[in-house]
């Protein structure tokens, strides 16, 4: 495994920005920010061994400035959901979705802790907005898996404990 940490420009509040870089002996390169720990690439192979990104985002720290629909950020809420119950003992990692895309041949395994799982699916977007290459990002064009501890249900559980 390789680790670079190239500059990637300056915040709205003057921090220095890093684009922590990661690879591995299989080709897979992620770019993950210093700055709200934003994925601005993932590559990896499609089933004819070409290497491609298969994350919406912007080339530039100045697009994840602007007003967008957070995209990549690990700490942000995004717009449209669906939220699905797992049947599944927490805290056990356990395959609760999979995913084929019979074009490119990439598949993703969704493994998990938790007994939920949101399923994101880029409903905002309207076409408007220019991303990596001057790319436009239509409506449905990404997705995202975010797992979910259902925090209503905590809050119940803590409730119910408290009495």
């Amino acid at each position: 495994m390789e680790i670079g940490r190239p500059y990637f420009g300056i915040s709205s509040d003057g921090q220095n920005v890093d684009l922590f870089t990661l690879s591995n002996d299989n080709g897979i390169i992620i770019k993950i920010t210093n700055y709200g720990g934003i994925i601005t690439s993932l590559s990896v192979h499609d089933r004819n061994g070409n290497k491609g990104d298969i994350v919406l985002g912007f080339d530039k720290l100045g697009g994840c400035l602007g007003e967008h629909p957070y995209f990549g950020a690990k700490y942000r809420t995004l717009v449209y959901y669906h939220n699905y119950v797992v049947c599944k003992l927490p805290g056990i990692p356990d395959l609760i979705a999979i995913v084929r895309e019979p074009v490119s041949g990439r598949n993703m395994d969704v493994f998990s802790t938790q007994p939920g799982v949101q399923l994101y699916t880029a409903n905002w977007l309207d076409g408007k907005l220019a991303g990596k290459g001057g790319k436009y990002n239509e409506k449905h064009s990404a997705f995202s898996w975010r797992r979910n501890i259902f925090l209503i249900l905590l809050i119940i559980l803590i409730f119910h404990r408290s009495y």
